[in-house]
């Protein structure tokens, strides 16, 4: 059996409920009015509501954790800026290593040159 997932439900039951409301809204069905029918759901829509706050709470926290993380990250390379620049330190200490950058002195300048061996050679064909 096919598992129908929450979403699914969600909109199953409010399709339903506007279909109702927009077509025949006096008429009952299975011995239950509209307003009847949207009381019996009383569960389905608190669990609904407090979901919703849930997930602003959640949006909530991860906007107030993202700012979080920004600040601390600020203060961190200028704390590592601090180290850089102080004369007992600097960028080739193994406290700016163990910060987890590179230092100074062990970084490689990118510069790269091809070898003879490497580079391929055209072959030329003469015409007579």
């Amino acid at each position: 059996m096919k598992k129908t997932s929450p979403k699914e439900i969600e909109r199953r039951v409010e399709q339903a409920i506007d279909a109702w409301e927009r077509q025949c809204p006096e008429q009952p069905f299975g011995d239950a009015t509209l307003e009847q029918h949207k009381a019996a759901l009383k569960d389905y829509y608190d669990a609904k509501a407090k979901f919703a706050a849930a997930d602003a709470q959640w949006d909530a926290a991860r906007l107030e954790r993202n700012a979080a993380y920004l600040r601390a990250l600020d203060i961190t390379k200028r704390l590592v800026n601090s180290v850089k620049g102080h004369p007992k330190y600097g960028e080739n200490s193994a406290l700016y290593s163990a910060m987890g950058y590179v230092p100074a002195s062990e970084r490689s300048s990118g510069l790269t040159r091809r070898r003879e061996a490497e580079m391929p050679k055209a072959e030329t064909i003469e015409t007579s």
